[in-house]
């Protein structure tokens, strides 16, 4: 097998972009970012997620990435049930990242790492 025909090192990654209903600063009660956080922390605490963060630029969007082979359904029924997604304020946007170079292996919290 060449390494064109290679199957590939894929994630989920789940980009938070602002929703429809985005206003900044977000109305956001504490007992929102509080569930809002829980959820990554709980997919985290699951094994499920590797990382997760805020990318720096002109509007505040975040960025998570999951181990290979995660349950995208099932994360898809946490994420969704967000209250910043349910109300508009935040949109989520699943992506397969496919690594062509380098690799996650060896990295903390990763199998192999």
């Amino acid at each position: 097998m060449d390494a064109s025909t290679e199957p590939r090192e894929t994630h989920l990654v789940v980009i938070n972009l602002p929703g429809p209903n985005w206003v900044s600063p977000l109305p956001t009660t504490s007992a929102m970012a509080e569930q809002h956080h829980a959820i990554y922390q709980s997919l985290l605490d699951d094994g499920l997620l590797i990382s997760a963060g805020r990318l720096n630029g002109p509007s505040v969007m975040g960025i998570a990435l999951f181990h290979q082979d995660v349950d995208e359904q099932a994360v898809r029924v946490r994420l969704d049930s967000d209250e910043l997604v349910t109300r508009g304020y935040i949109s989520l946007d699943y992506r397969h990242w496919e690594l062509l170079s380098g690799s996650l292996a060896g990295v903390k919290g990763v199998p192999g790492g």
